[in-house]
């Protein structure tokens, strides 16, 4: 075969998984967010006659039956419900409750909604209002709410994914290095401090999984109002995160005691064949564990070939496991150990920089058709929460690929001069034993960022805001130098605009304001909280529409403006909101979501992203190949400089 043959079928193979979405016809979303109702946000009815006996909503992802709800409530936060939340329809993303008509009255009706969804283990809830009555005439734009999973969750999830990162990737890595370790006379040592970091890394997942499943556990509580063992014990007999959590804690298991009986070798002499299995079986475990990452993630629910999706982000992250966790082995097993062999360091070096090489390869490819994927256009890369992290994520892993060229290009070179020499003077195996070490302190800092990507949501479709007339509430406050002024208009319940100013001296927008979102929570009624997106509408001016204060009652607001480069702008108030004023009359109704529509609007772009994310793909998938090349060259070349 020729050399560039590979090349061509990475390429075509890049390529066909790039163009395969292109026939979707309907976009990713990260959570289950609704996407259709049979009573839309804001409609109005007139007659009770007209008010459907079934309210469902149709979803972007399952909801999980066991913990999922749908309420709706009048002004008073009396429900009409009959309390028999169901999922319907073949595809299990549509949910409904009847309706109690009998107890339909004139007024304003909030529907509350809460998923914890089947595919990404997420948990979303919102919340928007309907009217009943000439008198009541909601109007405005769709109100749903997504709520976004805490920090908490992100450094919950953070030593996990290092963890079972530390464990694919060091089993790889001694897989590959171990002859080199063996040659040096050092492996019986060093594969007790490999068991050593295999045991804490096990104990690492079992203890991040926990966690996890204890604060999704806590949500669910929450919001279900029932004890947090009763929601823990609901979770794990009954939820795809319960039997995620049990994959770990199965897998840690695996690996615990394969860890423990090579910690033992070492006394029991030479056992080749019973370390390869014991290596396998660490591998095998290792991957198991990444793989309940992508069982609840954002791709298990993409709506085209959800299989495959799911299947490209196991192996992106396997890619990046076999990268990143081979630093660490390198960093915390054989560089000690090869500190004055700079043979074995010089022939080990390329071998590692092939896998590497190919792991770039893999991660660039299936990174970039996950992105195009959930980012929808390009612009959402640096617009959007979802495209800070990617972007986040992005940053720290160069400085990665730039020491590991400097390993490879001119380290390397040092060290074999060293070994060639045969000199007693280790200042570049010294100094490769400092710079392996940053390495993979920056890796551990990628994976961070990654973790915040998965629990952050890919963008949806921005609201459409409205202007009202009515009653308004302005508050005022001065937070670390900059004035800000929130208008509510009008501030009753309903439909309302949200309205914030930012101002600096009194006259000067803030350029540095990333985002501007307010968190609402009816202390009385228990709802909330609440997460109004403000979109930026003129020079230091943002704003947003929808039926958020839903209710009459005591309302606690919390203003956060995130900005680059400073900290953030916070700020707490209580306002009291009085119920028994109605909608100024005369204002549309708005019109039930048209899934075929509402479906095109969202699509991402499919031109020039499109024509972008193929030519960086095989861009990627070509400097990889070459690059792979190259490694291998330089492993021939090293083995014959040396003898």
């Amino acid at each position: 075969m020729s050399s560039r043959r590979p090349l061509l079928i990475v390429f075509a193979l890049a390529a066909l998984a790039l163009l395969l979405p292109s026939a979707a016809i309907e976009p990713a979303f990260g959570h289950a967010v609704p996407v259709k109702y049979s009573i839309a946000p804001n409609a109005q009815f007139h007659e009770k006659s007209e008010l459907p006996q079934q309210l469902a909503i149709s979803f972007s992802e399952r909801p999980d039956p066991n913990v999922s709800y749908i309420r709706v409530a009048d002004a008073q936060g009396q429900r009409i419900d009959n309390n028999d939340f169901a999922v319907i329809g073949e595809n299990g993303r549509q949910a409904a409750v009847t309706l109690d008509t009998g107890k339909v009255r004139d007024g304003i009706y909030t529907v509350s909604w809460f998923t914890m969804s089947l595919d990404d283990g997420h948990i979303t809830e919102g919340a928007y209002v309907f009217g009943m009555g000439h008198e009541v005439v909601p109007a405005g734009g769709p109100s749903e709410t997504r709520y976004v999973t805490s920090y908490e969750d992100a450094l919950a999830k953070w030593p996990l994914i290092v963890a079972q990162t530390a464990i694919v990737g060091g089993a790889m890595a001694h897989a590959i290095l171990r002859k080199k370790l063996e040659e040096e006379g050092a492996a019986g040592r060093f594969l007790r401090r490999f068991s050593i970091i295999l045991l804490a890394s096990a104990g690492a997942v079992a203890a991040s999984a926990t966690v996890i499943m204890l604060l999704q556990a806590g949500n669910l509580a929450e919001a279900a109002g029932v004890p947090l063992g009763q929601a823990a014990q609901s979770l794990v007999a009954s939820s795809p995160a319960g039997a995620v959590w049990l994959i770990r804690l199965a897998a840690s298991a695996i690996v615990v005691a394969a860890g423990a009986v090579l910690a033992c070798m070492m006394k029991k002499g030479d056992k080749k064949p019973l370390l390869l299995l014991l290596l396998y079986a660490i591998l095998a475990a290792g991957a198991v564990s990444l793989f309940s990452n992508s069982m609840l993630s954002h791709n298990s629910a993409a709506p085209f070939l959800p299989a495959l999706a799911t299947a490209l982000d196991w192996a992106h992250f396997m890619a990046v496991s076999a990268w990143v966790g081979g630093l660490f082995y390198l960093a915390l097993v054989f560089a000690p150990a090869t500190r004055r062999s700079p043979r074995q360091l010089a022939t080990a070096l390329p071998r590692f920089s092939l896998v590497a090489t190919v792991s770039l390869g893999v991660i660039g490819v299936t990174g970039i058709y996950m992105a195009w994927v959930h980012l929808h256009a390009l612009d959402s890369l640096f617009s959007t929460p979802y495209g800070t992290s990617l972007a986040t994520k992005l940053a720290a892993a160069l400085p990665m690929v730039l020491l590991g060229a400097y390993h490879q290009l001119r380290l390397h070179r040092e060290i074999v001069v060293l070994a060639r020499s045969g000199g007693q003077e280790y200042a570049a195996t010294s100094r490769f034993g400092r710079t392996v070490k940053a390495e993979a302190l920056v890796g551990i800092g990628v994976l961070l960022a990654a973790s915040f990507l998965t629990i952050t949501s890919p963008p949806a479709q921005a609201m459409t805001t409205h202007q009202q007339s009515g009653p308004h509430f302005m508050h005022r406050v001065n937070v670390d130098g900059v004035d800000i002024a929130l208008e509510i208009s009008p501030f009753q319940p309903g439909v309302n605009t949200f309205t914030a100013t930012l101002l600096e001296g009194g006259t000067n927008p803030p350029q540095n304001i990333a985002s501007v979102v307010l968190r609402l929570t009816n202390v009385d009624a228990g709802v909330g909280p609440l997460v109004v997106t403000l979109q930026k509408t003129g020079d230091g001016v943002y704003s947003a529409t929808g039926g958020y204060l839903s209710q009459a009652g005591e309302w606690k607001m919390d203003f956060i403006a995130q900005r680059v480069n400073a900290y953030d702008l916070n700020h707490s108030f209580t306002e009291t909101l009085v119920s028994g004023q109605a909608m100024p009359p005369g204002m549309p109704a708005m019109p039930e979501m048209d899934e075929e529509d509402s479906n095109t609007e969202m699509l991402p772009s499919f031109d020039s992203f499109a024509a972008l994310a193929l030519g960086l793909a095989a861009a990627v998938a070509g400097g990889s190949a070459f690059y792979a090349r190259q490694s291998r060259l330089q492993m021939k070349k090293t083995l014959a400089a040396l003898g």
